[in-house]
């Protein structure tokens, strides 16, 4: 009997006491650990020694029942979601939508589509709004606003025609030679 291992109180090794307290160290979000309310929780327990009792076996039934969710359950209470003035306001569109079509798609998909179509929808609506601004209010000489669109040079290689030598005036030219209006126009009376 010299080589035995020493248990402590719980009956376990010490391997097995370190593993339980680093696993409750883990369970820190409180300051008592997780623990199962389930009665008799494995087969093996319950089929164990001379099997349960009729006080454990009614325990354990009452359990079973009690996981069994009434058609009621879950219960949707609009107090409980706490959201400000400007959520509310933009949810409501989405909420009548998905309010009229709950009978035909269901709950589950009627969940989903609430919380993924508002997002998808409001990805486009901004995409829609950045193409439109990089289309047709580009940066350019007329106006001191706008969005810069700047291009990849060519990659030169041999064979191919040479990039175009630039001007010395075309430094921050904003397409002001290539413009088509106010050709020749005269800038003051005196000549």
């Amino acid at each position: 009997m010299g080589d035995q291992v020493p248990f402590d109180n719980l009956g376990e090794r010490e391997w097995q006491k370190q593993l339980r307290l680093q696993k409750e160290a883990g369970y820190r979000g409180s300051r008592y650990p997780r623990f199962s309310i389930e009665p008799v929780p494995y087969e093996r327990n319950r089929l164990a020694g001379a099997g349960m009792t009729d006080e454990v076996r009614a325990l354990r039934r009452q359990w079973v029942k009690d996981q069994l969710l009434s058609p009621n359950e879950p219960v949707h209470v609009p107090a409980l979601q706490q959201k400000n003035i400007f959520r509310r306001t933009l949810a409501k569109p989405w909420d009548i939508i998905f309010r009229a079509v709950k009978p035909f798609l269901g709950d589950h998909l009627t969940a989903r589509g609430r919380s993924i179509i508002p997002k998808i929808a409001a990805c486009i609506g901004v995409g829609y709004v950045a193409w439109y601004q990089l289309k047709y209010h580009h940066n350019d000489w007329t106006k001191a606003d706008g969005w810069y669109l700047y291009y990849g040079k060519p990659i030169i290689v041999r064979g191919r025609e040479p990039i175009p030598q630039k001007q010395d005036d075309d430094f921050c030219d904003r397409d002001f030679k290539s413009r088509t209006a106010l050709h020749n126009v005269k800038t003051s009376s005196m000549e």
